[in-house]
Parts: C-alpha cells; structure tokens; sequence
C-alpha cells in the first residue's frame, strides 16, 4: 500500500528549510541543465524542446549503479515559485514531482530562509504488476531517495556549500 492506504500509486510530501533566499533555492531547482554539476547521481540533463515555462527535459541518472533515465516536461512558475516535472517516459508516464518554494523568511537573527517542500507521485502504468512496481521500487525506493538526496544537496549548495562537493 502506499502512504495513504490507496492501491495504485505511490506518493509522498516532505519539506525542509533552506537558509538562503528564495530566488538562489528556485534557480538551482528550476535550472535542470545545472544538475549534473552538483548533483553526483545526475549524469546528463539537457532541455530538448522548450515552450514559454515548459520544457521537454531528458535525465540521465544512477540509482545504485544502474543507469536510469526518464523524459518529463517540466513546468516552471518562478511568480509561485513552483518546479514541475511531468514524467512522460514509458515506464513512469504520469508521474509528477513538484517543487515548492516559499517566499522568503526574514527571521529574527538577521538570516533569510525559505521553506521547500516536495510532492511525489509515481505511477508505473503497467497492468497487474504497476502498482506494485510504483510501490514497492519506482516510488518506495527510486524516487523517494532521489527526491531526498536533490532537495538535500540543494539545501547544502543555497546555504554555501561547493558545487565541486559532489559526493
């Protein structure tokens, strides 16, 4: 079962806050062809196709080990400071993952911050056994450790950290 208790998807939220300001947070979200500089388990992204705040994207990436790609469309809102990527590959078409950033945070002790949060669905259209795929690997594992380690190192690059320290 997914989170939610429902059959045949996978799904997942989680946020975390960013001591750095809303705009550096969203560029290096929004700007995938960046990816592979300081994201160590993106290999390639390139834009193929683009449409005023949509782009027809192609990853290449490791999970593991195993070499692992997907096609999406993402969908860039700078004004609501929202990053969507719209799986549009075979395996995992209608998957969607959704970056959110919030405005930034004047806090008390001077710092600025915002909050991300990231929304993940994953779908493996396949009869019988998709659901299960999107569970049990697509989402349970794939996924939720990319979404975890992207929004992690982008945290770690906004708040200072070197582009060099792919890890």
């Amino acid at each position: 079962m997914r989170p939610d208790g429902s059959g045949g998807q996978w799904t997942r939220r989680f946020a975390s806050r960013v001591y750095a300001d809303r705009r550096t947070v969203f560029y290096l979200l929004a700007e995938i062809e960046l990816w592979p500089a300081f994201l160590a388990h993106i290999r390639s992204a390139r834009v193929v196709r683009r449409d005023g705040r949509r782009r027809l994207i192609k990853v290449r990436a490791s999970w593991r080990g195993i070499p692992v790609g997907w096609t999406a469309v993402e969908t860039v809102d700078e004004a609501e400071g929202r990053m969507t990527l719209r799986h549009v590959s075979r395996l995992t078409g209608g998957s969607v993952a959704a970056w959110i950033v919030g405005p930034t945070l004047h806090l008390a002790d001077g710092l600025v911050a915002v909050d991300v949060t990231v929304e993940q669905q994953v779908t493996v259209p396949l009869p019988v056994i998709g659901g299960l795929l999107a569970r049990q690997f697509a989402g349970g594992r794939v996924a939720r450790e990319f979404g975890q380690s992207i929004l992690d190192r982008v945290k770690e690059v906004a708040e200072g950290g070197s582009l060099a320290g792919r890890d």
